[in-house]
This record gives structure tokens, C-alpha cells and sequence, in this order.
């Protein structure tokens, strides 16, 4: 029921085991447990999955699904049908019209960014300003604005916030808010 984080040293490929854990405390610090421990299924960010191809640990994500979320341009032209509008700016080519269906205020996302860096909320005016001034650079998504401050009621969080779904085949396994 628990989360607990492990990194690469504390994996033993002999005994399929992890030494070592982690666990994020009250105080949003992690600390170290030294317990042998068999995760139940790992989620992988890329280290574990393609290193140890003998575990039996069950491993959900693997190398390429990381590539594929870590390049947006990638990422939606794969889940078109399941994302917001979004329109692709590369600054090497010219500015785009920013369709009038994707709002007056929308998101504007770096290409390669993660962990919520990178990611602006501006209208058609600010865009191209920025554009303009060199402040925005690099290939960029401009995508719908989808406003998640309708559902902060019962959740205890107030304002925009990003909202992470676990989809498992047809069913909702997890979530969170960032």
C-alpha cells in the first residue's frame, strides 16, 4: 500500500531484490530503510527495466515509453485523440496561427520539459511578444487550456493545478495532483 522509491545501488540482480529503500516522510524528506524488499510492480523512469532483463519484477513503463513522454511533439501526434488541442511551433519555421477553437488563454509548453518546468499560460498577444523578443525559444506546443479549478471541491487545493491520471486498460489505478 505504501510508495517507496529506490534508485539503481540498491538493487541486487543475484537475489532479485532491492537493499535499500526510500520513503517520503511528513516532513517531505526522504529517508533511507535498509530492508531487503521485493516490490510488488515497479514503476520505471528508465533505469531498471532495460539493466536487468533476468529480474521477474514486474515493471510497468520502460525506456521507450519515457521517450515518447519526454518529447511532447511525440507525444501528441501518439494520443491526438485524448489530448487538448495543440498546435506545434518550431522556431525555425514561421510563426504559426494559433487557431481561434484553442482559446484566448492557453498553455504554452517546451518540447523537451519536464517535471512542470517550461510550461507558461499566456493569450495570442504575450505569445507573440515573446516570440519576438527571443524570450520564448526552441520548438514549442501551444495546447488548449483545460481550467482544473472546478475540481478542487472535496480535493483541498484551490487555483490551476495539474492533475496525473494511472490508466491500467480501461480503468483508473491511481492519480495525482501536481
Amino acid at each position: 500500500d505504501n510508495v517507496l522509491y529506490v534508485t539503481p545501488d540498491c538493487y541486487d540482480p543475484e537475489q532479485d531484490i532491492f537493499t535499500a529503500v526510500y520513503t517520503l516522510g511528513d516532513d517531505n524528506k526522504l529517508s533511507r530503510i535498509e530492508k531487503e524488499i521485493r516490490p510488488t510492480v515497479l514503476i520505471d523512469r528508465g533505469f531498471f527495466g532495460p539493466n536487468n532483463p533476468e529480474s521477474t519484477i514486474p515493471v510497468v513503463s520502460n525506456r521507450d515509453l519515457r521517450a515518447v513522454s519526454l518529447d511532447k511533439f511525440t507525444m501528441y501526434d501518439q494520443l491526438r485523440e485524448y489530448m487538448p488541442l495543440s498546435v506545434q511551433y518550431s522556431a525555425d519555421t514561421p510563426l504559426v496561427d494559433i487557431p481561434d477553437t484553442i482559446g484566448d488563454n492557453f498553455i504554452v509548453k517546451a518540447r523537451r520539459g519536464s517535471g512542470g518546468n517550461s510550461i507558461w499560460v499566456m493569450n495570442k498577444e504575450q505569445f507573440q511578444q515573446d516570440i519576438a523578443r527571443g524570450t520564448l525559444k526552441g520548438d514549442l506546443l501551444i495546447q488548449k487550456l483545460v481550467e482544473s479549478d472546478g475540481i478542487k471541491a472535496g480535493l483541498g487545493f484551490a487555483g490551476r493545478h495539474d492533475v496525473r491520471l494511472f490508466i491500467a486498460g480501461d480503468k483508473v489505478v491511481g492519480s495525482y495532483i501536481r
